[in-house]
């Protein structure tokens, strides 16, 4: 049990996480540390172990006291200006480090040769097999994280996990471009797809340091709205260090001490099935400022990854971003004096469509009334599980909004018989549907006279569908075909065929688009109110 983990489920917050290379290194074949990056780089180039180690030797002699990400900045840049310089001398053959894509974006794009190198180290990689339900649940937790920041390069977290987060390759693109802060992930050291802006050589992280507020102004606006756990880091890492640093001379003590209970540093430990917490302390030595981290040393990430998949979000991160860019819209339209009432789709939804409604409370309080959000599908499902609708409004203004034509398999014999107004009073699509389909189901239904379904077989044949795979859109034609001959034989009820038409709908979502099954369900009302 982690008594940190679950001040954040009682937080009810979604967590933002930080990641480091530890998790891609958890999750990918071969995934190289820095060390093992710069010796890949080193080979391609051309520079022997020997010279590489003296020019290393050289740094350490130089500063004794040098950190270890320090020199690897510093050898970085020399292998950088290696390469430069043998391209430059014709050295060494572009062509066999480069395609000619990569090669053209060099020359003409003015993409560093050094940058694109790394890039395509970092671009291609493949998932450890043996991690794939650890992974798996990973996934699964995606909406239940708010936003992701993270120092890698490679595409793992993008293209694996986050798959429908917004992605920001660097500091200008997520700082000054106006974002929401849910569904987004900041690779705050740049990205393999964009070689110029990652960050790798000595020079790359002078600049980066200069800026690294954005960075940490970034993490405590994140704060004031939600928890923060790092994964893939260890206990001494430099980003890490700088931006607590830089971190606890935003907030005074008092602050620092109610902030740190929502933010915890997970570290690997070989081996530990249990979450051993413990603390860690990050201090300024120039303000003497300080913040104590909770620790969770474990081998157990899935553990980690339960936790998490406890919280119960009214709306997933994706969703939240949908509302807040909806949201800013609505403000830029009022800043420019364009006051109204704004219902716009969530674009790109995985599920059912959601709307947002804006406006004044009599207007909010009457929104249900209106009608002409709803497609022909809504309604239909809506009539199949007897949900309250205002069939009048139906009536008298959707059918014509929707242009509705006279073929059109719809609700039509439901809506008029829960009519509270006048015939007349409906709208001229409402009234050519109706006559369009009623003469369609009297004169013009064709019946296959040699199948004689009852709801035995009927039941056979959904039992039957349900373990076919990968699904049929035939075999949804095919019952859906059989309930309107056993309805018209009067094999089966209209209750019976309600049922079956349900149970179809709950199993098989998307044959709701399905013409027969829309057909099945018009005539099934046919059936019961007018034949």
């Amino acid at each position: 049990m982690s008594n940190a983990l679950e001040k954040i489920i009682a937080s009810k917050r979604l967590p933002v996480l930080f990641i480091g290379s530890g998790l891609s290194k958890r999750y990918l074949e071969n995934y190289p540390t820095w060390e093992q990056l710069l010796d890949i780089l080193r080979e391609q180039i051309g520079i022997s172990k020997p010279a590489f180690a003296a020019k290393q030797h050289v740094f350490k002699s130089k500063d004794p006291n040098i950190t270890s990400g320090k020199l690897n900045q510093k050898m970085a840049s020399f292998l950088q200006s290696k390469l430069l310089s043998k391209i430059e001398n014709e050295e060494i053959d572009v062509d066999k480090l480069f395609t000619k894509e990569e090669n053209n974006r060099c020359i003409n794009d003015g993409v560093d040769y050094f940058k694109m190198l790394v890039a395509k180290a970092t671009l291609t990689y493949e998932v450890i097999d043996e991690k794939n339900d650890e992974l798996q649940k990973l996934q699964s937790i995606s909406q239940k994280i708010s936003m992701v920041f993270t120092t890698n390069y490679d595409l793992f977290l993008q293209r694996e996990i986050f798959k429908e987060f917004k992605v920001y390759e660097r500091q200008n693109k997520y700082y000054f471009r106006t974002n929401n802060g849910y569904g987004e992930i900041y690779k705050i050291h740049g990205c393999a797809t964009d070689p110029n802006g990652i960050i790798f050589c000595e020079n790359d992280y002078e600049n980066f340091n200069n800026s690294l507020k954005l960075v940490s102004s970034k993490l405590i606006n994140a704060l004031i709205d939600f928890p923060i756990i790092f994964l893939g880091y260890s206990l001494e890492d430099e980003n890490i260090k700088k931006i607590m640093t830089d971190f606890v001379n935003s907030f005074d003590n008092d602050i620092l001490q109610e902030i740190k209970k929502y933010i915890i540093l997970v570290i690997y430990e070989k081996g530990q099935k249990d979450l051993i917490e413990g603390e860690k302390q990050f201090a300024d030595e120039g303000t003497g400022k300080a913040i104590t981290l909770t620790t969770i040393k474990t081998d157990n990430f899935i553990e980690i990854y339960n936790y998490i998949d406890k919280l119960q979000p009214s709306a997933t991160a994706y969703e939240l971003r949908k509302y807040k860019t909806m949201l800013a819209e609505i403000i830029s339209k009022e800043a420019k004096g364009e006051k109204k009432i704004f219902a716009q789709e969530i674009d790109a939804a995985k599920a059912d469509e959601i709307a947002l409604y804006i406006g004044n409370r009599q207007t909010v309080e009457s929104i249900e009334k209106s009608v002409n959000i709803y497609k022909n599908e809504d309604i239909i499902k809506k009539a199949l599980l007897n949900e309250p609708l205002d069939y009048n409004s139906f009536a008298e203004i959707w059918y014509d909004a929707k242009c509705i034509k006279s073929t059109e398999y719809t609700p039509v014999f439901l809506i008029k018989n829960r009519l509270t107004i006048p015939y007349a009073n409906c709208g001229k699509q409402f009234k050519s549907n109706y006559k369009g389909r009623k003469q369609c189901f009297k004169t013009q239904l064709k019946i296959e006279d040699n199948i004689c379904l009852d709801m035995v077989k009927l039941e056979e044949k959904f039992n039957v569908l349900k373990k076919i795979k990968p699904k049929s859109s035939n075999k949804y034609t095919a019952i859906c075909i059989d309930c309107v001959n056993a309805l018209y034989k009067d094999t089966i009820t209209v209750e019976q065929c309600n049922d079956i038409l349900n149970r179809l709908m709950t199993e098989f979502p998307d044959i709701l688009s399905c013409s027969p099954f829309k057909r099945a369900a018009c005539y099934m009302w046919y059936k019961q109110f007018e034949n």
